[in-house]
Order: structure tokens, then sequence, then C-alpha cells
């Protein structure tokens, strides 16, 4: 049983460092003279989850017992103490000293407080003073184990080590020294690992120092070693995790994305956890690493990195990103995971990242997802009915969306930007003006598109009124009309007026009246129908139609002659009918009657209809009372003046006579046509009987052999009766009739009386004839498609002649249908002809009687001039709203046909054009439209241009949005670079994005010395439309402690804008300077042509080169160039071959120049990443040794740098008497040698001597390859050209030689 007691024993007693390597160090002491009071002693934890438990903390005195300490208590505060933790124990506290919160990893606590410790005493009888009182000269503080086994122990010594500190044989440092005095402290540095706090007896104190400038809770530092311990500090109290690189994955899983990890560990701490950062991956290789000792929330940008997650207990695995649905569209993302341990400083330490206190982040283990897309949306397409744009309020307005779409999309309708309610489908239904989109969303990505904007514009419809104007009073026509006129009486011409816009076209026979644009009022005053359209945009009513006829007046009678016999017939009747295309009317006054004879069954006025018929009865009255026989005529007139007449013959017989009246007592055959022969070649007579006797006709008497009569003689007429006979012409010959017609009567009675009626006739027969010029030759007028012209038709004959029908080509037309021509009539006709071309053609026109064809000839000459645009709605887009300068867009007019003259501008809202009256425009002619406007949001007017001939007319609806510039900046309002070590360059980058349509140009008046623009940012910067770009910035101060500030404007244009932005940097002390020696071989040999390598190899003093970043390499290099050739240089490691940029080139002949940039950051991680060969060739010059020197160098770091630079010596070695094959170079006078590009040396030499001259020419090994000699040469200048086309590519040497001139100079020749 006691031998199981004793090997747990021991195993309790090695079981802190042994087991679970060293768990803590004494880090520093802080000492006051001859009390203890102030004194203070630091303990770092350097093991995870350390239970101090039972563990003492004592002192050893100079006569090197140890005098007593304080045991931590079993209290849980001294348990699970996390790797990093900082104590410091007050050896005595002059008050209240307690920070008992473990989670920001720093105690401080005091030694005294019986709650934390209890006093313990080993070789001191009390407490007193001497116990925890450092001692000058010597003295040690030790922390042990429950077991009082030694943890670690920190000692000093003026006497060298002393048997107490050989006692302890490991975990332990000693400084060689004592304490000067007061506020004194020994503290181990550099501190660099846990090693260096265990390296014993420290003889040259390279690991301890003894200083006032002490760092009670803080790393040790100092101007020699600033960061040694900073970073081992660091690296004790960031968590470790190793496994950051397996199973991290990103998925995107709804909204959201989902990151996962393998845990750093196990611990269930919450003062550990996570920073979760989104980064874009464009910015991945500039995202900035989180600060120590910076407390992030969610919501907080590092760079353009922003943090989306902070979790606590490193046993977390994954995160789901929520505010992903917030990231930008159309970018990838990548995510970081940084693990953390502690919480906030209680002490508001943690404001300096150097001092390590606070929360420490890992940033050299950190998870990286691949990168995850949040894919913009696609952009809809949406189009309106018909593709238009202006509609009218009758209409069904309607947009659609077009295309295909996934069904993770969903759509809204918007109006003048405003959502509209419940309107999600493909289909949206307008009901007002107004501005119209569709945004896609992704129900997953959260991201919008939207499509782009139709303007809809709904129009009333105007209302279109017609009215006939006559005597200043207006009669409305409210349908179709038509108004008969006279031909030639222009006052019976309607004038129409129209109401309803301001926009009015006229038609005639439904063809535009170009002329007559925008005018109310119209004359009808031609035959056709017109009708007017009023129009408001693209809306348009119709008036009804008025019809213009001509009257074609027609009265037809069933007989020729009325009959009146007093006493026996005093009334006779007649029948007239309409054959008039119009319905006529007749009044009273319209009849003109001879004495005695009135109308007695008519009501006046009378309605005769078209085709319609009227019986009038005539009465005849008389009081004469003696015998008469009269004969005189009816007349009645009609409208257009037309006047018709009917004989009338009024009789008053005597008794027992007999009396023989021919009706008529003259036949007028008329004259008519040879085609009417069988119409016209037969009359009729009456031969009327008066008395109460009856008449015998004996003969009929004919003057003429082609008349005859159809009555055989003789013949009785009774009497008081008619009888009727008939006269027909038997030839149709074309001719003239007349003569007297002789019929020869008796009287049937005892005594019969002989007597003669005489009957005259006359007619003529002819054939229908017109004679004009058959050639119509039209100018079509530029405006419109309708010409005119006028000839003048003659009619030949004595017959009525007629032209009723229109030409065979349907665009020619005879105006005044019909055309009647009297007997030898001449008058004017006029034709119309529609065509928008030029055009010639044949046709006839048709003469009646008979059907004659008479050919015309028709020419139409035409020239077009129209005026196009391919805008009816011109639309700005965005314009500025402050500098009208760049508001100024280009409107094409396409003027073809000829020219054309600006009569009219009207332009409203605020618009300007460059246009004039007065103008003259063909071709293609581009103005200037200008929007001056000052009004925030869409801004619309009116241009309206009128140009002659024909009053042409360009409208165009005009649109703009106007809008103030504007940027965004991220970060906002201000750029930190931290603390930024002295005389070192720190980098940063802000994003400035155009988030406007117009395009911006952005200036950056930066005039410090210490902030300064990156040199490959151009200025000015130039952004397109919702464009962004990142811009660099650099911070630069060779002064320490300095907080420097820098407010500056960003200047935008247009308008002008300024933008404040801040910048905000801290210098902090660089009193360590690196020292890099770049070492060169001892000496460079060869013979000459042999190519040799020339090592450069980077020799860092007292440092790794894993500690510094390097951004570039210049070094020059020196050496003689006649004996020596640099060509380049080979890197001896891959990532710098492969990524960085490497220049090495001849500067000139004597200085070769290398240059290393953009060497990838982190730098390579092998030793010897920065070393390179210089390839060279060892030439035959002026002298067998040299020096190959550095001339210049500088390494570009945030650390400063300080170089030592090496040479080395040229050797040309050779086993042909080499020193008698140099080449001796000397000068009194002047030459310059240049290879020129055609294969040749151009020498250009001035003696200053008359002499002889030789140019020679040598190979690199001295042998003379070229040779010229000038013999007598004159001083002044000379200019040799000299051939060297057959010579091989290689390194040439040309030789002047004189009486006072020894020059060589070195070419490279290659063809």
């Amino acid at each position: 049983m006691k031998r199981y007691i004793l090997i747990l024993s021991l195993f309790i007693i090695t079981s802190l460092n042994s087991v679970f390597g060293q768990v803590a160090v004494i880090s520093e002491y802080f000492n006051r003279t001859a009390t203890p009071e102030g004194e203070w002693t630091e303990i770092l934890i350097t093991g995870e989850n350390v239970n101090l438990i039972g563990c003492t903390l004592r002192d050893n005195s100079e006569s090197g017992d140890w005098q007593g300490g304080v045991r931590f208590k079993d209290i849980p505060l001294w348990q699970n103490l996390r790797k990093g933790t900082i104590i410091v124990v007050w050896h005595r506290a002059t008050g209240a000293i307690k920070d008992i919160n473990p989670a920001d990893g720093y105690l401080e606590v005091n030694a005294e407080d019986d709650n934390l410790f209890e006093k313990r005493l080993f070789s001191a009888p009390t407490w007193g003073v001497a116990v925890l009182n450092i001692g000058q000269n010597i003295d040690i503080i030790q922390l042990l184990d429950a077991s009082d086994n030694n943890i670690h122990s920190l000692g000093h010594s003026n006497i060298g080590e002393t048997s107490a500190m050989s006692s302890i044989t490991n975990y332990r440092i000693f400084h060689n020294g004592a304490i000067s005095g007061d506020t004194y402290g020994i503290r181990v540095l550099p501190g660099r690992n846990i090693d260096e706090y265990n390296k014993g007896w420290d003889e040259s104190n390279q690991h301890t120092e003894q200083s006032t400038n002490t760092s009670k809770g803080l790393p040790n530092t100092n101007a020699l070693y600033p960061n040694e311990n900073r970073i081992f500090w660091q690296s004790l109290r960031q968590p470790k995790w190793n496994s950051y690189k397996m199973g991290v994955s990103v998925k995107v899983v709804g909204s959201n994305t989902q990151i996962e990890w393998t845990p750093a560990n196990s611990t269930m701490d919450p003062v550990e956890g996570y920073l979760i950062l989104r980064v874009p991956t464009k910015n991945i290789t500039s995202t900035a690493d989180p600060i120590d000792g910076k407390i992030y929330n969610t919501g907080d940008m590092i760079g353009t990195a922003k943090v989306v997650g902070v979790i606590y207990y490193l046993n977390q695995n994954h995160f789901f990103d929520n505010d992903f649905k917030n990231a930008e569209c159309g970018q990838s993302y990548i995510y970081r995971v940084y693990a953390f341990r502690f919480g906030k400083d209680d002490h508001n330490m943690d404001i300096v990242p150097e001092n390590e206190r606070g929360r420490i982040y890992n940033i050299s283990q950190f998870a990286q997802t691949d990168s995850v897309d949040k894919p913009n949306t696609p952009k809809p397409v949406i189009k309106s009915k018909d593709d238009r744009n202006d509609f009218c309020e009758t209409e069904d307005v309607y947009i659609d969306l077009i295309g295909n779409y996934t069904a993770d999309l969903t759509f809204q309708w918007y109006c003048n930007g405003a959502p509209i309610q419940g309107e999600t489908g493909a289909h949206l239904n307008v009901y007002q003006s107004g501005l119209y989109q569709i945004i896609a969303k992704n129900i997953n990505t959260q991201c919008e598109t939207p499509s782009d904007i139709i303007k809809i514009t709904i129009l009333p419809k105007p209302t279109a009124e017609l009215f006939i104007k006559r005597n200043d009073s207006l009669f409305p026509v409210l349908r179709d009309t038509i108004i008969y006129v006279c031909r030639d009486n222009s006052r019976l011409y309607p004038h129409l007026i129209i109401q309803g816009a301001d926009s009015i076209e006229w038609y005639f026979d439904n063809r535009l009246k170009t002329e007559e644009i925008n005018k109310f009022e119209t004359i009808a005053d031609q035959r056709g129908t017109y009708y007017g359209v009023v129009m408001n945009g693209i809306c348009r009513d119709s008036t009804p139609s008025i019809t213009i006829l001509y009257y074609d007046v027609k009265l037809v009678f069933d007989k020729t002659e009325l009959n009146f016999i007093v006493g026996s017939k005093p009334c006779d009747t007649l029948l007239i009918t309409n054959k008039s295309n119009a319905d006529l009317y007749l009044n009273k006054s319209d009849f003109t009657l001879p004495s005695g004879i009135e109308i007695v069954n008519i009501t006046f006025p009378i309605l005769i209809k078209k085709d319609s018929s009227i019986k009038i009865e005539f009465q005849f009255t008389t009081i004469n009372k003696t015998y008469f026989y009269r004969v005189e005529k009816i007349f009645i007139s009609t409208v257009c003046s037309r006047s018709f007449d009917i004989s009338a013959t009024m009789i008053n017989p005597e008794p027992q006579t007999l009396m023989i009246i021919p009706l008529p007592d003259t036949l007028d055959f008329g004259v008519f046509a040879t085609c009417e022969f069988e119409q016209h070649n037969t009359m009729p007579i009456i031969l009327k009987s008066i008395g109460n006797l009856q008449a015998k006709v004996t003969s009929i008497e004919f003057p003429m052999s082609n008349i005859k009569i159809n009555a055989n003689l003789p013949f009785i007429i009774d009497s008081n009766s008619d009888y009727d006979i008939y006269i027909e012409i038997l030839d149709a010959t074309p001719k003239a009739l007349y003569g007297e017609i002789r019929i020869i009567y008796e009287s049937i009675e005892a005594t019969p009386k002989v007597d003669t009626v005489f009957i005259h006739y006359r007619g003529e027969i002819v054939v229908p004839d017109l004679i004009f010029d058959n050639n119509l030759n039209f100018a079509i007028p530029t405006c419109t498609d309708t010409a005119y012209f006028t000839t003048m038709l003659t009619n030949p004959t004595n017959l009525e002649i007629r032209i009723d029908s229109q030409p065979s080509y349907s665009q020619l037309v005879i105006e005044d249908i019909p055309v009647i021509l009297s007997p030898y009539e001449t008058k004017s006709v006029k034709f119309r002809l529609i065509s928008n071309t030029s055009i010639n053609f044949d046709d006839k026109i048709i003469v009646q009687p008979c059907n004659v064809e008479k050919e015309i000839k028709i020419t139409a000459s035409k020239s077009n001039i129209t005026i196009n645009t391919k805008y009816i709605r011109f639309d700005f887009g965005d314009v500025a709203i402050c500098d009208d300068s760049i508001n100024i867009r280009d409107l094409t007019l396409q003027v073809t046909g000829g020219e054309v003259k600006v009569e009219d501008i009207d332009i409203s809202g605020d618009f300007l054009i460059n246009a004039k009256v007065g103008d003259i425009y063909f071709g293609d002619t581009t103005l200037k439209l200008k929007y001056i406007g000052s009004k925030l949001g869409l801004n619309t007017g009116k241009l309206k241009l009128t140009f002659s001939p024909c009053d042409m007319v360009v409208e165009l609806d005009l649109v703009a949005n106007a809008i103030q510039p504007d940027i965004s900046i991220n970060p906002e309002n201000y750029l930190d670079f931290g603390d930024v070590l002295q005389g070192t360059i720190s980098t940063r980058t802000i994003m400035i994005k155009n988030i406007t349509n117009l395009k911006l140009t952005i200036n950056l008046p930066i005039t410090s010395s210490k902030f300064t623009l990156d040199n490959n940012i151009q200025l000015p910067i130039v952004l397109k439309a919702n464009e962004g770009k990142e811009i660099i910035f650099n911070y630069y101060n060779p002064k320490p402690n300095e907080y420097d500030t820098l407010v500056f404007y960003i200047n935008i244009l247009p308008c002008n804008l300024s933008v404040p932005y801040k910048f905000i940097a801290h210098s902090i002390e660089n009193d360590y300077i690196r020292v890099i020696k770049i070492d060169l071989p001892e000496k460079i040999e060869g013979k000459p042509g042999d190519w040799v390598n020339i090592p450069v190899h980077f020799s860092p003093h007292q440092f790794s080169l894993s500690d510094i970043d390097i951004s570039n390499i210049k070094i020059d290099f020196d050496y003689n160039g006649k004996i020596l050739f640099c060509k380049g240089i080979t890197s001896l490691n891959n990532d710098i071959e492969n990524n960085a940029i490497i220049k090495a080139a001849e500067t000139s002949p004597n200085l070769f120049r290398v240059s290393i940039d953009s060497i990838p950051h982190p730098n390579p991680s092998s030793v010897d990443w920065m070393n390179f060969n210089i390839t060279a060739q060892i030439l035959q010059g002026d002298t067998l040794q040299d020096i190959f020197k550095i001339k210049d160098a500088i390494i570009k770091s945030q650390q400063l740098i300080e170089i030592e630079e090496d040479s080395s010596t040229i050797n040309i070695t050779g086993d042909c008497l080499i020193e008698s094959r140099r080449i001796v170079v000397g000068s009194q006078s002047k030459a310059g040698i240049m290879l020129l590009p055609n294969q040749t040396i151009y020498t250009k030499i001035h003696l200053a001597v008359n002499t002889d001259l030789a140019l020679q020419i040598y190979d690199i090994n001295g042998i003379l390859i070229k040779e010229k000699l000038y013999n007598s040469l004159k001083y002044g200048n000379y200019d040799i050209y000299t051939d060297i086309s057959d010579l091989m590519d290689g390194i040439y040497f040309v030789k002047i030689t004189s009486v006072d001139l020894i020059q060589v100079e070195k070419i490279i020749y290659l063809k």
C-alpha cells in the first residue's frame, strides 16, 4: 500500500510541467528599494487549461534561503486558466487592487488577499517585510506547483550563479547583475519563445534585462527588441487551430449560406469563439486581417470584408450567414473564419494592438472557403402592346413580361417607382400614364433586377365637331352630308369649321390636305368628299363627311307644247320628271307664264325628288271675244340658272271656219351625232283642225329627196280634231338640214276653199370631235402627292359634247365631271394627278356622244422632300441636375429630296435646341438638344419644328430624368490606417462606386506628404454608370508617436460636388533596424569570352526573413564595362521566377540594374528566396583586374532595413601573354561611336591636331577583325561610316587611334 501511494505521489510531483509541458513562466518582476510595497511579479500562463490551485509563489534571499510566499487557494479562479493569461501579483498593495475577471485573459491581484491566497513561510519567521521583498543584489522569484516542484524561476545575482540558483535544474533563467535601485525590474528579453525563458544562468544577459522600462501586464520590449516578446505573447494568447484547412465548405441554403469547418478544439469556453468575415472574391488578396485587441460586431467592416458573425465556443463547426441576402448581387464571395480568445480588456489596454491584451485573433491559421456566387437575377424583358408608348383612353393598354423564367423568381410591377399593389403576374393592365417596369426577385438570393422602364402615356381622346359657317353663324354637321353646288358659283361652296383639339388634319377624297394642317377652317371648293380629324398625340377622332356634288339639272316633259282653245279646251297638263342628280325645289317665281295662263292645282314650293315626277295643270282664260291665234313660251327656271321652256298655243276660233294649224310649225331635229341618227331622224307633227268644217289634205311637197312623210294622200281631218303625221329623215350622212314642207288642203263644203300650211324644218347631223393639246405635263409639288394641270378643250362642232367618265388610270382624275362643251365652245379643264414619284404614261379620254376616244400623254415630275427622325419620343436618359453643359444630346434630321427651311420653332419645358428660324437643312443634319432644368425627377417637354415648303412638321416628346451625381464609399466617412511603424509604408484601399447612371469624373486633391495616392492610380478617375474602383492610398511618417489625420474632399464632376473624407493613422516607434548583408563572391574569374555566374546572396543579421515582408528589391552593380558584360539574372526561387516582375539590364556600359517588383505576399517561405545569379561574360579590355561592387541597393518593407554592401574582384585569366594583349584606352581628341540600325557603325571624330587616324574593330578575344587607315587628316570634324553586315552576332570593340587619341568602345551587334 505504501509503495502504491509513493508511485502516485511521484506522478503528482511531475504532473504539471513534465506531463503537460511548461505551464507558466515568471516573465518580469518589479522592485522597490527596502520595502515590498509597490513590488509585483508578472506570471504568464504558457499551458492550456492550467490549474494553479496549491501552487506557491515565493522569493529567495541574498543568503540563499527561501523566505516565504503565497499559495493559490482552492477557488474556481485558479482553475482552467487559459493559455496566454497574464497574472500580475502585487507583493504588497497600497490600495484596492483586484481584477479577477479571467474573460479578458488578464488578472491583477494582491498577495495579501486572503480570498485568493494563503500566506506561506519557509525560512522567514514571520510574514513581515522579508517575504516577497525583492533584494537588490540577489533574489529569485519562483513558482512552485502543488507539490513544490519548480514550475519556473526568474532571478538575479551580482556574485554569479548562487547555490540556490544551481539547485534549480530546469525551467529557470537568472540575470547576471544586481538591481540598480528603486523602480528597476528584471525581465526576460527578447523572450522570443519558451526556450528563451529557460536559459539558466544568463552570463552575458542576452536573454534578460534590468530596466526601468517596466511593462506590467504587457510584453517585454525595448528599442532593440520591439516585437519579439510581443509575438511570443500573441502566439500564446491566440487559440491554436491546426485543423483550419480541414472540412472547410460553403453552400447556399435558400437565401442564406452555410459555412462549415473542423472545430479548433472541443473546449466549451465562452471566452473563445470565431469571427466570420464575408469577403468579395475580387478583394481577397487585399483583405486585411482582424486587429488584435479590437472587438468586432456583426455588420462591422474590415476593409472590404464584412463581419457577418461572431460566435462563441470553439467546438462550433458551422454558421449560417443570414445576411447573405443583403450582400451585393453579381459578386462571388469567400468566407474567412478566424479563431479568437478572450474578451474586451477591463483596463482598456487593448486599444493598442501591440499590447496583446484583450481579444487576440489567430491570423496565421484561419479557415477560408471556396468562393460562392451570388449571381444577378436575370433581367426581365417587358413589352407594351404593339411596342407602343402612347395610347388613347379608349384602348385596352397592357404590358407583358416576355420570356421564360425559373420558378425561384417572383415579380412585382412598379409605376413611377412605387409598387403596384397585387400586380405580380406576367400581364399588367395599364389604366394611367406613368413609368412602368417590373422587378424580378430571386426568392433565395433576394437579388433584384429591374427591367427597362417603359413610359406609357394614355391620352384623352378628342371629340371632333364639324360646323358649316354661314354669315358668321355655325351650323353643326351631325352626320355624313351631301351638298350640291353650282359649278361656277363659288359663293355656294361651304366654309367648314372644325373644333375639338389644336392638332388638326383635313382630308379631301381620303387624302391629307398637307397645306391645311392645324388650320381650323377650310373651304370645300371642289367636287369630292371632305372631313376633318382632330388629334391629341396619337388619339384621333373624325368628323362626319361633307360631299360636294355639282348640280346636273335635267327636267323631262311629257309634251313639247300646251294647247288652249277658248271655249272647248281651256286647260292642259304638263308632266315634269326630275332627271337631275339631286332633288329640286320649284317656287312659283321660277315659272314665267304668258298672259292669261295660270297654274291651278299646285301649292308652292314644289319638291320634285330625284327620278320622280309631278303633273302641273295650266288654265288659260281671256276676256277677248275676237278671233286670235297666239303662240308663246312658258319658262321654268331652276338652280344654277338653268332654264327650260315649252310652247303654249292659245286660240279663239271663229264660227263656220276651217283652219289647219301645224304643231309645231317648225320642225327642229336639232343637232345630233351620226351615232344617234335613229333616235333623232323622226319627228311628229300634229295637224290641228280648228273650225266646224272638215279638211282634206291633197298633197305634201318636200324640198329634199331624203325626207318622207308616213301619211297616205289624200286624208281627211275632222273638224276641231288633230291628225298626227311623222316626218322622217332617210339619210344619216353628216350635213345640215333645212327647208320648208308645204301641206295643201281644202275645206269640205259646197264650195271648197284651198289653203296651204307651211312647216319649216332644220337640223344638223355631225360627227363629234374634240380638239386639245394631249400632252399633259404635271409638276407634283414637294409637300404633296397631288398635282393639277389645266388645258383648253375646244368643241369644233355644232354639237354639244361631253366627257362623262374618268381616264382609265385611277390616279388621274378630271375635275368637275361631267365636262360639257357647247357647240364651238372652248373651256379650261383641270386634271388632277396623284403620285408620289415621277411618272410617264399614256391614257385616253372618252368623248360623248359616240364614245370618241382621244389619246393623252402624261408626264409627271416629282421631287419628294421628306424630313425624318428616328424618334417620336426623345429620351435624354439620366441627366445631371447641376451641370447642363453635359446634358446635351444629338438629334439627327434626315432630309431627303431637297432642302428645307425652318419657319417656326416651338419648344416647351426645360429644353433648348440650337436651331433657329431661317436655318436651311439638307441631307443628314445633327442638331443639339439640351436639358437646362433644375428639378429632380422626370421632366417632360415638347419640340415642334415647322419647315417650308408645305409646312412640314417634326414633333417630338422630350423626356429627361434629372438626378444628382452620387457615390458610395467603402469604408464610409473615414479610412483608419491603424498603427504604422515609423519610416514604413502602410497601404489601404477604399472602394468608390458610382451609384448613378451618369458618367462621373472623380478627383482626389490630396496634398499631404504623409497620406499619398498610390503611383499606379491615374487621376482623374472616370467611373461609368454603376462602376466601382478600388483606390489605393499610402501612409508614411518617418517620425514616431504622431497621430495624423487628413480631411480632404472627394471632388465629383459633373456638378463639382465635394464629399468630405478623412484619413487617420498613428505612427509608432520603430527603433529596431534589421540588417541584411548582400554577399558577393570573393572573385569573378575567367578568360575573355567565358560566361560566368555571379551569385548574389542575402544574409539577414540575427533575424529570419520570415519575420519581415518585402515588397520589392532594386540593386545597382558598378563595374568596368570594358572587361565585363552583364546579361541577366536567374532567380533561385520558383515563386519569384513565376510571380514577381523581374527586370535586369545594363543601363550603361558600367552599370547593371536588377529590380524585382510585385513580390508575392506573403513572401516565399524558403530561407534563400531572395538569392539570384547574374549571368555575365568576361571581355578583353584595358585591364586584367577591376572591382565589381554594389553601388546602390533598396529593399522595401514595412520594417526598417539597413543594407550592408559587398564587393568582388574581376580577374581576367589566360595563357597567351594576356598582359600584352590589353586594349589600353587614352584620349585627347574626341570620338563618338554609335551602332546604327542599318548594320553600320557611325563614328563622329573631332581632331584637335593634324594626324593620321586608324579605326580598328576587335572581337572579344582581342583579334583584329576590320581596319580603316586615314593619312594626313587635318584637324576638324569627321564622320566615318563602317559597314559591318558581314560580321557575326557578338560583342566587339571599336578602337580609334590618332597621335593624341586612343578610344575604345564596346558594341553589341545583333542582326
